[in-house]
């Protein structure tokens, strides 16, 4: 392997313990699977749901996954935990070595880790016919490990279609005036960086003229949301990739001669706590400083797996979301 670098999954594996072993850090194998896919049965042995490994740390109780290029230790494969999985603890007998399997669950990482934030400003052109939208999107954790790869394994025309269909998920327009990306290399990996993504956007898309009024479809911002409707009652538990946080900064600039009739609408408020501290929520808000309406949204799902219980506030939160997308501010004349 060491020769001609090639190796294959077990390849990687042996050799990533025998580097622990030789330097004397403790270390488990582990053997788990992508929840999405199948579950590890603790009454039930098949160790063909046990294909993909993983190396843990007592020292740290963190992980590495030596198999997956864009993962650096401690993020591995959400999809592989938040699940039950094989703990091998090796022990000696005398000059025989060998391993104990226990059956534990492999956590990820806190949800204050994972987070998206949105920093936008958004104002007229000089002629009230389209908006000019300068944002700045900010990805940490699970979701810039897996924003990141789409970047570092495309060419300039892929990079390019990603940058345009971006602009366009958030301003149903393609008319970037400019646009940057930061950490986005393999080596960027290495420290974890935050994915950062820039980008300048005409659009006309968000407006609407209803006489004398304009109409600013402002949550379209956010992005296309989830709608939860069902009439039939949930049989299984909400299950999320991961708990994060989204986090959006808009600022809207009120052209001269016009002011905001509906600025309320903004408002949202679905807050569900848990001994005080949110356990999932969707909460906006603003306040006008001068010509600008300045809002703020927090989104929070703190959890990996909600009950049954939670299905109806998971429900109201998600719905939330969708609400926000939907809203237009008024401007009138003074």
């Amino acid at each position: 392997m060491l020769k001609n670098k090639i190796a294959s999954t077990k390849g990687l594996i042996r050799l990533y313990g025998a580097i622990f072993s030789k330097l004397g850090v403790d270390h488990q194998i582990v053997l788990t699977c992508d929840r999405n896919e199948r579950s590890i049965d603790r009454s039930f042995e098949n160790w063909n749901n046990a294909g993909n490994f993983l190396f843990y740390f007592p020292a740290t109780k963190k992980f590495f996954a030596p198999t997956l290029p864009y993962m650096r230790y401690p993020w591995i494969d959400p999809s592989w935990a938040a699940t039950d999985a094989v703990f091998c603890q090796s022990t000696t007998i005398g000059t025989y070595t060998t391993a104990i399997a226990v059956v534990k669950r492999v956590p990820l990482e806190d949800f204050s880790a994972t987070f998206s934030r949105l920093d936008a400003t958004i104002g007229f052109n000089s002629r009230l016919d389209s908006l000019q939208v300068d944002f700045t999107e900010t990805d940490g954790g699970y979701l810039a490990v897996t924003s990141r790869p789409i970047f570092v394994r495309g060419d300039a025309e892929d990079r390019r279609k990603m940058l345009k269909a971006i602009a366009r998920f958030v301003t149903n327009s393609e008319k970037l005036l400019s646009s940057d990306v930061e950490n986005d290399k393999i080596e960027d990996c290495n420290d974890n960086k935050p994915f950062i993504l820039k980008e300048d956007i005409l659009t006309d898309a968000m407006l609407e003229n209803a006489g004398k009024n304009i109409l600013v479809k402002l949550g379209q911002i956010i992005g296309p949301q989830t709608e939860m409707y069902q009439e039939k009652p949930p049989q299984f538990p909400v299950s999320l990739d991961y708990p994060h946080t989204l986090e959006r900064f808009i600022d809207f600039v009120v052209p001269s001669g016009y002011t905001i009739k509906n600025p309320g609408d903004v408002v949202i408020q679905q807050d569900f706590k848990t001994d005080g501290v949110t356990n999932l929520g969707f909460v906006s808000s603003y306040k006008m400083e001068g010509d600008t309406l300045r809002i703020h949204v927090l989104e929070t799902y703190r959890e990996p797996v909600y009950p049954l219980s939670d299905y109806e506030n998971f429900k109201k939160v998600i719905n939330a979301a969708a609400d926000f997308n939907k809203v237009t501010l008024v401007l009138i004349p003074k």
